[in-house]
């Protein structure tokens, strides 16, 4: 950040997870539009309709995968019984039958690309966004993410959307909560018993969780719709690996013609009325 030197400069931007030091953000904007067209020349259509009609209350959900076969039956199951309309996944050359499993799914897409997650990460999200999300809602988590908001027992999908187009908002904000098992992972990560995400990642630890004013940030074109919007960050992953990782994110987007989504991160927009 503009006027930080040494350590705490280096730990803000790692706690706001933003930048162009991002091996996934490229140098430069006319870089990012580059790398935008690589992107769209290399992803092929799998399975599913390669387009998606739904209106304004409606949901697309969208997924970056590689290697997720532990988790797709959760993460599908999840989405649907949420309400949303259809989930598209972007395979970035999974091994272990990811794609194998999805095409059993009639309300599912999937899209593959080989190039590499490391430098394209931000740029297959927002590819994604752009093509299934213009002048709509969509949701964009990774394949062990299961999205919830409160009461949604009682206020469906469509109510909530139908709540945020009224109000003009382009963006909702979530925080991330760590969850695992009572019992040990395997090598791939995966719980030691069987079950899906929901009956074995009950678990969880909120004591080294932080908060810090969304302001943090600076100026990014965001208006937020309730100014005790803070961003959180630490938690179990904190103690346990170090580092400082953002908790905050902001999957759940409307796409307008100001919307900057994944700006300069998988964690942030830009220019967004933010509820």
């Amino acid at each position: 950040m503009a006027g930080e030197t040494g350590g705490e400069g280096n730990e803000q931007r790692g706690r706001l997870a933003r930048g162009r030091y991002r091996t996934d953000v490229p140098a430069s904007p006319s870089l990012e539009r580059a790398q935008a067209r690589e992107v769209e020349r290399d992803v092929e259509h799998l399975h599913g309709p390669k387009r998606v009609t739904y209106s304004r209350d409606e949901l697309v959900v969208l997924v970056l995968v590689r290697n997720g076969g532990a988790y797709v039956e959760s993460s599908v199951e999840h989405y649907l019984s949420l309400g949303a309309k259809h989930i598209v996944f972007l395979d970035n050359g999974s091994t272990d039958g990811t794609v194998e499993v999805l095409k059993g799914y009639g309300d599912v897409t999937v899209l593959r690309t080989g190039l590499p997650y490391k430098e394209y990460n931000i740029a297959f999200k927002r590819y994604l966004i752009e093509r299934f999300g213009r002048g709509r809602w969509t949701l964009s988590v990774d394949v062990d993410e299961l999205f919830d908001y409160p009461f949604s027992d009682v206020v469906g999908i469509e109510a909530l959307l139908g709540y945020l187009n009224e109000n003009a908002y382009t963006a909702v904000v979530s925080h991330m909560l760590d969850m695992f098992p009572g019992r040990p992972l395997r090598e791939d990560g995966s719980p030691a018993d069987e079950g899906g995400l929901k009956e074995s990642y009950r678990f969880y630890d909120i004591s080294d969780v932080r908060a810090r004013p969304y302001s943090e940030v600076g100026d990014i074109g965001n208006v937020l719709g309730n100014e005790e919007i803070e961003l959180l960050w630490g938690g179990v992953h904190r103690r346990i690996f170090g580092g400082s990782p953002l908790l905050t994110k902001h999957p759940l987007v409307f796409l307008d013609e100001r919307l900057k989504p994944m700006d300069l991160s998988d964690h942030w927009v830009g220019n967004a009325r933010v509820a």
